[in-house]
């Protein structure tokens, strides 16, 4: 039996992490980037853009509750002191203890969205959008506005590369993949 479990891993169909995202609730954004990398677990953890995705594949996975919490209290540490309010209900402390998985990926998608709207760059590049807008400079405007999309993409990376500090794609893909005996199951 053990060994028809390997095969199957080993030749899962293109897509199909994908489709166990879905089964598993996770969001369409999500699903849609995961499609790309076909079986490869490694590769969708790897690449994943934003911290807020990586969060959820790995609370998805079946991974340690406990630590899922703390890569997402690793991302409420880095924001600014108001980005560490958003939590102020109690999130992490219900997930960590058997709370609504639903809840928990709305609350930090809430979290990423607040800190990437408190970065810097982001802030500062939005701002040269609006200004340019207001006094009806186009090229200024669409400049700004991919150096604002820049910006953005660039602190969700951030993000995403603090969860996969403290999360090794590895212990991703033996809980997604439901190895038995795992410490961190």
């Amino acid at each position: 039996m053990r060994l028809l479990k390997v095969v199957r891993t080993l030749f899962r169909s293109k897509g199909e992490f994908a489709e166990d995202l879905k089964r598993r609730g996770a969001g369409r954004e999500l699903v849609r980037f995961c499609e790309d990398y076909g079986a490869d677990i490694l590769a969708a953890w790897t690449a994943c853009p934003r911290g807020n995705w990586c969060i959820e594949i790995a609370a998805r996975s079946g991974l340690n509750r406990g630590l899922v919490v703390h890569a997402a209290d690793d991302l409420a540490k880095e924001g600014a002191p108001s980005a560490r309010e958003v939590d102020g209900s109690g999130n992490l402390e219900r997930f960590a203890a058997g709370g609504d998985l639903e809840e928990f990926c709305l609350y930090i998608e809430a979290l990423c969205f607040s800190l990437v709207e408190a970065t810097p760059t982001v802030r500062s590049a939005r701002a040269a959008m609006e200004e340019a807008r207001d006094w009806g400079r186009f090229q200024e405007m669409v400049a700004a506005g991919d150096a604002y999309d820049s910006a953005y993409l660039r602190a969700y990376a951030d993000l995403a590369r603090i969860v996969r500090r403290r999360i090794p794609a590895e212990l991703v893909r033996t809980a997604f993949l439901g190895q038995p005996n795992h410490p961190y199951r």
